[in-house]
């Protein structure tokens, strides 16, 4: 892959500036503050283009720094490159009000669809990008500090290199998935733990409700025997109804005697009227007087005889009535009894019932208790793969990572002239250097070796990473801690890889070194 030319538009500082840029070494120079960072960016940019942050950190991303105040819808520019011995033009504009990228292939004319610039790049990610043929200077740090840094960016390649292969992204996704199943197990067994407590609440509910029903049948039964042991009324008795005839006759009695009376009466009144007539004498007359008074009283008597047994018949039959009503009243009683005795014993029957079904449900609940669930045999393959994709991802690092101690320490060796030949990497990502008689941690070794080596990582990864295109290195003022012997030695590495490289400086000491060394270069002033 080559960068023919780029012309940015609006980028930071820089606006309305078009760069050629050759094969082989290219020198981009500035003094500080030119612009050198800023076109580091750009490219970048241009490749993968420009997210932006939320929140508080929105004003602090490299969108927000490089915004040019002035004119930002123009905010973009254009890159020609050549890849795969195509030529295309790329075009970007970054504004946010009107973000747009165009991709052209400019041999046949043909537009093309921008998300296949990631394989015309040869599906180089931003992060392999960022870990390999793109190098920042190093902070100014020493000692354990830049170990420490050097073993950040080593971890951080092997990271790249495993989601080439989407390993990373596969664990992600499956973790996501388990955690899924967890939630699902954790939520059934809370539904599953409330419909347990739910029966156990049932259970008592009905034993309470089994008990009350069996107090009111006992009620029910007390209340009949109750009823069962009264008297019969006495409208029932033997002695009741010879007493009623008894009075019967007693009426009809009276009322002959009363019938006879009266006659005697009639006829004695009949028989003192026809005295008196007759003139007959008082002693006959006095004497019919008496037996029509005694007639008339008898039959007085007979009256009040007869008032009396009507009262007591009237008194009678009202007992009688009363009797029936209580007879009536009792049996209304007894079929109470007995209807909510019936229904006491279907409830019965029917909690019974219930409390079975309700202790069968437990105890089918209690045995599924220590049976798998669907989610387990999910979660059990979902680890089974995880188990898998580790082995396969430590297989992978392995091989990466002896891959890349071999070709970083050849490089190394190339440019110290075979002073250092092998660097050690363990599991941890801890870095030695191997001489010949002993090992020396990354702690003990001088800052320029410590850049060498740096340099060395990452120009090996980007081989092993890139493997589908050539992409240019850019170095971003990387060699300010070189001596003259170490500069010359990495520049001449450089002319001898036939790629093109892309130095940005402020120092004329690499224009100086190469001139001197005889090495090929163009030179470029910002």
């Amino acid at each position: 892959m080559r960068i023919r030319k780029l012309c940015i538009r609006n980028f930071g500082k820089i606006n309305n500036r078009t760069l050629v840029l050759s094969e082989g070494i290219n020198i981009l120079y500035g003094k500080n503050e030119s612009g050198k960072t800023t076109f580091y960016h750009f490219l970048k940019g241009m490749f993968y283009g420009m997210s932006r942050k939320r929140g508080r950190g929105a004003g602090k991303d490299v969108y927000s720094i490089y915004e040019p105040w002035e004119d930002p819808a123009s905010y973009g520019g254009i890159l020609w490159f050549e890849a795969g011995g195509n030529h295309y033009r790329l075009r970007r504009d970054f504004y946010r009000e009107a973000p747009g990228t165009e991709l052209l292939e400019e041999t046949l004319l043909k537009e093309m669809d921008p998300d296949s610039l990631e394989e015309i790049l040869g599906g180089v990610s931003e992060a392999v990008y960022e870990n390999t043929v793109s190098v920042g200077q190093l902070r100014s740090v020493s000692g354990s500090d830049l170990a420490r840094e050097l073993t950040s960016y080593i971890a951080a390649t092997q990271g790249a290199a495993d989601r080439r292969i989407s390993l990373e992204r596969a664990e992600q996704f499956l973790k996501m998935h388990r955690k899924g199943f967890l939630e699902t197990k954790e939520r059934s067994f809370r539904d599953r733990k409330k419909s347990f407590d739910k029966m156990e609440g049932q259970e008592e509910y009905l034993k309470k409700e089994l008990a009350e029903i069996e107090i009111r049948t006992q009620d029910m039964i007390r209340r009949k025997e109750e009823y069962l042991r009264e008297k019969e009324p006495l409208a029932k008795t033997p002695e009741y109804g010879s007493r009623n005839r008894e009075f019967e006759q007693l009426e009809l009695r009276n009322r002959r005697r009363m019938g006879a009376s009266g006659l005697a009466g009639i006829i004695a009144f009949s028989l003192l009227i026809s005295g008196v007539l007759a003139q007959s004498s008082l002693v006959h007359i006095l004497i019919r007087g008496f037996i029509t008074l005694a007639a008339l009283g008898y039959c007085v008597y007979c009256l009040a005889v007869g008032q009396k047994i009507s009262r007591k018949k009237e008194q009678i039959e009202a007992a009688q009535r009363r009797e029936k009503l209580k007879r009536k009243k009792r049996e209304e009683n007894l079929a109470k009894i007995e209807w909510d005795t019936q229904n006491l014993a279907n409830l019965k029957r029917d909690r019974l019932c219930a409390l079975e079904n309700l202790n069968k449900d437990r105890e089918e609940y209690e045995a599924s208790l220590g049976l798998p669930v669907a989610e387990d045999e999910e979660i059990e393959a979902i680890n089974l793969a995880l188990e898998k994709i580790t082995q396969a991802s430590g297989v992978i690092r392995t091989q990466f990572g002896a891959r890349l101690r071999e070709r970083t320490s050849r490089i190394l060796s190339e440019i110290t002239e075979g002073k250092y030949r092998e660097i050690l990497v363990d599991d941890q990502f801890h870095v030695r250097l191997n001489l010949e008689d002993r090992t020396v941690d990354l702690e003990r070794l001088s800052r320029g070796t410590v850049e060498q080596i740096y340099f060395a990582l990452r120009m090996a990864s980007g081989e092993l990473l890139c493997n589908g295109e050539t992409f240019p290195v850019i170095l971003d003022d990387v060699f300010g801690m070189y001596d003259d012997e170490r500069l010359a030695a990495v520049l001449r590495w450089l002319e001898k890889q036939n790629r093109q490289v892309i130095i940005c400086t402020c120092s004329k000491r690499e224009e100086e070194m190469m001139l001197a060394e005889g090495i090929r270069f163009t030179q470029t002033e910002l």
